[in-house]
């Protein structure tokens, strides 16, 4: 090899490394993380994967647009919402806000409904008194009653 060429290539060698820099940090203990961790569910994730594109489509029929038309509007590329509309891949948050906001909706409005739906207090006495008779579930609400007048006096 010519002195020439050598030194171009030390020089590459140089610039690879510089990059690199001194202190390259080894990720591969930390690819396991939340893919791997015990709370994470795929099927759940995919569930809500879907129902996020089809709030998109029913959001784009309902305005009469086009996937080019909601590419432009948003500046998400083409390919990239093709991909996400056809299922192929995950729609990321940075999308799914460009997304939303080119629909003119808030981006929590295109989960799924049933995933995203907080129990209210009335859902949540439901289920407690489920399957009980009528005579416990009064007293039940006797006891609430009571219970709340207390702390109402406390309180003053």
């Amino acid at each position: 090899m010519s002195a020439a060429l050598s030194k171009f290539f030390d020089k590459e060698e140089r610039r690879e490394n510089h990059y690199r820099g001194p202190y390259k940090r080894d990720y591969s203990d930390m690819i396991v993380g939340l893919v791997d961790s015990p709370i994470y569910d795929q099927a759940q994730m995919q569930a809500i994967n879907d129902g996020i594109v089809q709030n998109i489509m029913q959001k784009m029929d309902s305005q009469g647009l086009k996937t080019s038309d909601l590419a432009k509007r948003s500046t998400v590329p083409l390919c990239t919402l093709s991909k996400i509309l056809n299922y192929k891949c995950s729609i990321s948050l940075k999308t799914l806000i460009k997304l939303a906001f080119a629909l003119g909706e808030s981006p929590i409005n295109l989960f799924p409904y049933d995933l995203n739906r907080r129990k209210t207090n009335g859902d949540r006495f439901e289920e407690i008194t489920r399957g009980m008779d009528v005579s416990s579930v009064n007293y039940l609400l006797e006891q609430a009653a009571g219970f709340s007048r207390l702390r109402h006096i406390i309180k003053k």
